[in-house]
């Protein structure tokens, strides 16, 4: 029960701190930048800000049970990363970035990983 409330609160911030809250009637697709790390402004804050932003995320997704963990961090993040990039769009402020969801990706899969090795970890010390 805690794991699933944490879980929507990881969830509720990602949203509350990404999503454009200045939506606008008109999108304005010349500010994507479709090409990770190779177009627009790539600033290293940013990297890790995403990066950190949903290794929480992935750390909590990879520890309910389950088959196949990092594919579920994978696809939870990058479902939910590309949702608020495309809100991004309508923003006249945010910039949808491809760099921005892979970071996110990427960020959920060493949060899996690490909760992978912690109970890998724990594994080992009780069969120890």
């Amino acid at each position: 029960m805690r794991r699933r409330l944490a879980l929507w609160l990881i969830v509720l911030a990602i949203v509350a701190l990404t999503f454009p809250w200045d939506l606008q009637d008109h999108p304005h697709w010349n500010k994507v930048t479709w090409v990770p790390f190779a177009t627009g402004i790539v600033r290293p804050i940013d990297l890790l800000l995403n990066l950190a932003l949903f290794v929480p995320l992935g750390f909590l997704l990879h520890s309910r049970p389950s088959r196949c963990r990092f594919a579920t961090a994978l696809v939870v993040a990058l479902v939910l990363s590309v949702l608020v990039e495309f809100a991004q769009v309508w923003s006249h402020v945010r910039f949808p970035s491809a760099t921005d969801v892979f970071m996110n990706c990427f960020g959920a899969l060493l949060g899996a990983t690490l909760s992978w090795r912690r109970s890998r970890a724990e594994h080992h010390r009780v069969a120890a």
